[in-house]
């Protein structure tokens, strides 16, 4: 695995404060699992949310922190659990490594003039000359028996039964040994299995075409990667253009497009499951190396455009969701949100939070500038008196942090009930009177009753 964390830190000349802070870390950033029931921002939000906190308390500012991924196809985060407590027991090493870099000496970049080449890259039957021999792309996409059984930290149920890794069929020109995953066996399977699994692949069409950039800011350099790219796959691109350009190379992962896997044509042997999601074939990754290397060398590489290019494919299968379709209003407030609403100490679910549910309007859509879709929480404090901002070593304790869950409860005609757990430490105690705050989607504030925390 690649364990470095690399850091850009921009400061105002003026103030010499920090006004956004860009770090790079090749990981897969989801520790809380797919059964998780709200929207979250997971690992790299944990970690940038608390960077950002720490760079508030030391500069009096509001700076923003970004978390870039790098070549992350095969590296996971080491959680044990899919829940909370483990999302912020990550999360918060990963922000102590950018802490520790926002606080460290750094070194300074003489040129900011910011140069950049662009091109948008087709990736069909694609050939070129690797070791003096030619290599091609697949002329059609597809992907292999390992990719139904899922990864490594994410099996699906068929992995049980026959969608393994290193199934391998009869090598050909364009997919190497992957095996296609309507036949796991390589003998024919009944008619209905082989009807599910033919309609299901049909639905796999990705993009022909992918955007690659390569950017300078001074001695560094970006490379963006249109999918998820293996660690080898990611240092030899590194490598690669770094004989081309002197200086630090970074790579973003997941940028500009999503074209699934990408690997090493001796990883892509293997047929795990990064390697039956490769889909334009065995030499992909390596086309991608090749044509990075050769658009950081060539000035002519981006055309200045004059009128904006529409680009524009088939997703597949879609229907249209809206808020009504949550159904009816759970018996309790933090129904199935076990892995959620939880003690940080030992992981247990915990139902003694402090909670409020209020009644709201239905967000408009579309929205008009500058209106939100959500409400927006906060903790206030009572002291001598007054009402005021509740705040933890400086920071204010709102929904916009990480110790906040809401949650749209029921959706009919034009309105809306909503709920908010607040999920402080268990080691905090506070013996003075608190309340919710809510902003309602309507402009209105509300207020929950009084309560106390210890």
């Amino acid at each position: 695995m690649d364990a470095e964390l690399s850091l850009i830190h921009c400061r105002e000349i003026a103030t010499n404060k920090t006004i956004a802070a860009a770090g790079f870390f090749a990981v897969h950033p989801t520790v809380m699992g797919a059964k998780t029931e709200v929207y979250h921002a997971d690992l790299f939000g944990i970690a940038t949310q608390i960077a950002e906190q720490h760079l508030q308390k030391k500069e009096d500012a509001q700076p923003i922190v970004a978390l870039f991924n790098g070549a992350e196809g095969d590296i996971s985060p080491n959680w044990e659990k899919r829940d909370r407590r483990n999302a912020m027991l990550l999360g918060e090493k990963l922000a102590h490594g950018l802490t520790h870099l926002l606080d460290e000496p750094q070194q300074n970049i003489a040129n900011t003039d910011i140069q950049y080449r662009f091109e948008n890259i087709n990736l069909v039957k694609r050939c070129f000359q690797l070791k003096n021999i030619e290599r091609c792309t697949a002329e059609k996409p597809s992907v292999g028996v390992a990719t139904l059984g899922g990864a490594t930290d994410g099996r699906s149920r068929l992995h049980s039964f026959l969608w393994r890794e290193h199934v391998k069929g009869t090598r050909n020109e364009q997919q190497g040994t992957k095996q296609p995953p309507n036949n796991p066996l390589r003998m024919e399977l009944p008619f209905i299995a082989r009807f599910v699994l033919d309609s299901l692949m049909g639905q796999i069409v990705p993009p022909k075409d992918c955007p690659l950039g390569v950017y300078q800011l001074g001695d560094i350099v970006l490379a963006t990667l249109p999918g998820e790219f293996t660690t080898t796959q990611g240092s030899r691109i590194r490598q690669a253009i770094a004989k081309e350009i002197p200086g630090k190379v970074l790579t973003i992962g997941l940028a500009n497009e999503y074209i699934s896997y990408f690997t090493t044509p001796e990883e892509y042997e293997v047929q795990h499951y990064e390697g039956a999601s490769t889909l334009y074939g065995p030499f992909s990754g390596v086309f991608i190396e090749k044509e990075l290397q050769r658009i950081a060398i060539n000035k002519d590489a981006t055309p200045k455009r004059t009128t904006s290019k529409k680009y524009a494919y088939h997703p597949g299968p879609h229907r249209k969701f809206q808020l009504q379709d949550i159904g009816s209003e759970p018996y309790l407030l933090d129904s199935g949100l076990g892995n959620l609403v939880q003690d940080l100490e030992s992981g247990k679910p915990m139902r003694n939070y402090p909670q409020f549910t209020w009644n709201d309007i239905l967000p408009p859509w579309p929205p008009k500038p500058q209106q939100h879709v959500t409400p927006y929480v906060k903790i206030q404090v009572q002291k001598e008196g007054k009402w005021s901002d509740f705040k933890i070593d400086g920071v204010a304790e709102n929904d916009r942090g990480i110790h906040f869950v809401t949650i749209l409860l029921k959706a009919t005609g034009k309105d809306s009930k909503w709920g908010v757990i607040w999920m402080p430490t268990s080691k905090m105690k506070i013996d003075l009177p608190l309340r919710f705050c809510v902003k309602k989607i309507d402009g209105q504030q509300v207020y929950s009753r009084i309560f106390s925390y210890n």
